[in-house]
């Protein structure tokens, strides 16, 4: 019963720890939102549409959708998958779209 109750509080730890890492007003991940920012035409057209996770033992997989002007102006739907670590941190970008 106390092996039982240990592995439940940590794993009500991990989750806690995980959803820290995203805001609690849109749902976007912190790390990753600024990440994306940086290696944007225009920064202050970013607008976040959604963001979902998977955990994946050591790491989480985080997905990004956004909206934000491209090279021409035009505003466009972009993605970026990313591995984070259980403290936030970016590993390593998995995947962009477009």
């Amino acid at each position: 019963l106390k092996e039982k109750h240990t592995k439940q509080r940590l794993a009500a730890e991990r989750k806690k720890k995980i959803e820290r890492q995203f805001s609690a007003w849109d749902g976007s991940h912190r790390n990753l939102e600024r990440l994306i920012k940086k290696t944007m035409n225009d920064p202050g057209s970013y607008d976040h549409v959604k963001t979902v996770y998977w955990e994946m033992g050591a790491y989480v997989v985080v997905k990004t959708t956004f909206r934000g002007k491209n090279a021409f102006g035009g505003v466009v739907v972009n993605w970026v998958k990313a591995k984070v670590d259980l403290d936030g941190n970016i590993i390593n970008i998995i995947e962009t779209y477009p």
